[in-house]
């Protein structure tokens, strides 16, 4: 429960972390947005202000320009009889000479009749007949007929090669049909941003309403003529006589901000536009100031919450750590009974363990025990309780002392306790610690354990008797044999024939020093310590011990041998091992006695770090019931054997670090192998 309340809790201090974070993020990010938002609309308000200021310039400018054109047409009207009135019909035009007439602003200033001859101008030499015809009659077609001022499209010039605005007022004589046509050069419309710190960007448009434009510059370039009715420009203004808007520019495409202004008393409409890109480049650069400020903050926000986060998640992590540790060692205590208690000086205030508490059945609510506890030792165990503590608190040592403790409900027990000084970082003993430990299982074992050895080394002495009594068998036939053939030998064959009585005698002493061999081996099966055990050849091994074999005549066939190519030698006890191969022919040669089958065979084999010794017979093979307990004490085949050579084989075998093995080979028969390490494996 506590633990679940814990982790509850750091659960909720890193949601709490998390969604402050989070919330001061959303905090960061909306003012980001709000002031890149005002950045942005600031920046369009200021570009909308000054388009519209100099859309009113260039509106007024052109108002200007057209009042002053206008007023030298009327000059010219007033001068006109006085001009003209002595022309020739059909003679050359007459050469204005008038100051306003050759006012620098005027490209040429023609006074023509309806049918566009000139009358008189300023050209010197005049325009060619037939180039001006058409000239005028281009500008003839858009004049105002009442006699207002109107600028028409722009025009080719043939004589000054390229577009001009022809500027047309009627005579307001009646009866009088002439025209005053001022040529101006289209780029004198808009010549008043010629010296304005403008962007290359931003455009300055003279348009008429017929969608003609008359003067557009740009970049400080002036072109005319553009067609622009199907633009949004167009149509704005033909909802508006005045106003601002942001849409694609007509002619490039390009989202601009634009403002635009009727001309009065004029067909014609003027504006000023900017790319909102141009507009806007300040902002988005001060947009992405504010980014990069609010991504190096939210950066800094969020390591700092992970931070805490996880700080929070250490810390619980560490009291989950703790808290798993204090039930782990309870539960340890628990499994081992094992409590633990201190003592601290000079108040003497005891502490102790849960599961001490359990071990003296007392209640957790009372306390630790203090005196209370002499009434359920022994008077032995209240001594060596007094002492303890003396050597704890005079001598300042480590002690050990048991205790025989009669518990309330009635058991008794014996504990262990153990206990150690407390000291400061100076040295200084504060108290004493240990732990107690209830021992009364250990002690009931070793008592068992001690019974339980008399009994063993009464059963190993029994297992030697019968060992002894199998194992002398073959080495005392033996002698019996060669003394048997040696009386013989002396009765039947004189001196110096055959083998003499000496040999036979001799080799029935190396039989009786083998049984003696054999006794003192089957000794050191029993008591501890090692066997006498030296580097042997494995074929040198095996001769001797099939050499015996021969001479009991255990078999009737030789026995068949196969060997490695390679000598082997191998680390062992011959004497031991060779008992085993005794045992183990003498087995298969019994196995298959009577049946007219080949011999046994001894086979060795190499292995990685072993060499594998096999006897093979061609008997009936093992019971598929004794396969696995083949090797136990008294487990036999034999109607009379006492089961205990296999059991003594694998006893030798798995004394020296080998193992031994039974099975049913394929093609009939049995197999018993054994394992030896190599000699420089050993």
């Amino acid at each position: 429960m506590a633990i679940r309340e814990s982790r509850l809790t750091a659960l909720t201090a890193q949601l709490l972390v998390a969604g402050i974070a989070a919330a001061i993020l959303l905090v960061v990010w909306a003012l980001i947005g709000r002031q890149i938002a005002f950045d942005r609309r600031e920046a369009v308000r200021l570009a909308f202000a000054q388009n519209d200021d100099r859309a009113l310039m260039l509106e007024q400018y052109v108002s200007r320009t057209l009042d002053l054109t206008s007023m030298a047409a009327l000059h010219f009207e007033a001068m006109g009889p006085r001009l003209i009135g002595d022309a020739p019909p059909g003679g050359a035009p007459r050469i204005l000479t008038d100051p306003i007439a050759n006012e620098v602003d005027f490209l040429a200033v023609h006074i023509v009749d309806a049918n566009g001859r000139i009358l008189a101008t300023t050209d010197r030499p005049p325009a060619g007949e037939r180039a001006a015809a058409r000239l005028f009659e281009a500008a003839l077609s858009q004049a105002d007929p009442g006699g207002a001022l109107r600028v028409s499209t722009p025009v080719f010039s043939p004589a000054l090669g390229r577009n001009v605005l022809v500027v047309s007022k009627r005579f307001g004589d009646p009866n009088i049909k002439q025209w005053t046509m001022i040529l101006i050069d289209p780029a004198q419309l808009t010549q008043i941003f010629g010296a304005a710190s403008v962007k290359p960007s931003e455009s300055a448009w003279v348009v008429g309403l017929d969608g003609i434009i008359r003067s557009r510059s740009t970049a400080g370039i002036t072109t005319s003529g553009q067609e622009v009715r199907k633009g949004v420009v167009f149509r704005k203004q033909r909802e508006a006589e005045s106003g601002r808007f942001a849409g694609p520019g007509t002619l490039d495409g390009k989202l601009r901000l634009i403002s635009h202004r009727r001309v009065p008393g004029q067909p014609l409409f003027v504006s000023y536009s900017i790319l909102e890109a141009d507009a806007l480049s300040q902002a988005r650069a001060r947009a992405r100031l504010h980014a990069a400020g609010g991504t190096a903050l939210s950066a800094a926000i969020i390591l700092l919450a992970g931070m805490v986060i996880r700080i929070i998640g250490a810390r619980e992590k560490r009291t989950l750590e703790a808290a798993a540790a204090r039930g782990r060692l309870e539960e340890a205590q628990r499994i081992a009974r094992i409590g633990d208690w201190s003592v601290r000086l000079p108040d003497h205030a005891v502490t102790w363990s849960a599961h001490l508490y359990a071990m003296f059945e007392r209640d957790p609510a009372l306390g630790p025990m203090g005196r209370e506890i002499s009434a359920m030792l022994s008077d032995k165990s209240n001594q060596a309780n007094r002492e303890a503590r003396e050597r704890l608190v005079r001598a300042q040592c480590p002690t050990s002392w048991e205790l025989e403790v009669r518990l309330p409900k009635g058991g008794d027990r014996i504990y262990r306790v153990s206990g150690v000084p407390t000291r400061d970082p100076g040295g200084a003993m504060i108290g004493y610690h240990g732990t107690t430990q209830d021992i009364t299982e250990v002690r009931r074992h070793e008592a068992l354990q001690a019974e339980l050895a008399h009994f063993a080394r009464v059963g190993a002495m029994n297992s030697l008797a019968a060992t002894l009594s199998h194992e002398l068998t073959q080495p005392l036939a033996a002698a019996s044999n060669y003394l048997s053939t040696g009386r013989f030998m002396a009765g039947k064959l004189p001196d110096g024939m055959g083998l003499s009585i000496a040999d036979r005698l001799a080799d029935a002493g190396a039989q009786i020093k083998r049984a003696g061999d054999i006794i003192k081996r089957m000794r050191s099966l029993v008591a501890r310590g090692s066997s006498e055990r030296d580097m042997v050849a494995v074929e040198q091994l095996l001769e001797e011990a099939l050499t015996t074999i021969e001479v009991l005549r255990i078999c009737d066939q030789r026995i068949e041998r196969t060997y490695p190519s390679v000598p082997v030698q191998v680390y062992c006890d011959p004497v031991q091992i060779q008992q085993v191969v005794l045992n183990l022919v003498r087995n298969a040669c019994e196995a298959q006695s009577g049946n007219g089958m080949r011999p046994p065979t001894v086979m060795v084999a190499v292995e990685v770090d072993a060499v594998r010794i096999g006897i093979r017979d061609h008997g009936p093979g093992f019971p598929e019931a004794m396969l696995q307990q083949v090797a136990q004490p008294f487990i036999t085949s034999k109607e009379n054997g006492l089961g205990l050579g296999l059991s003594i084989s694998r006893t030798i075998i798995e004394a020296h670090g080998g193992t031994l093995r039974a099975e049913n080979p394929p093609g009939g028969g049995a197999m018993i192998s054994f394992t030896l390490p190599l000699a420089e494996e050993a």
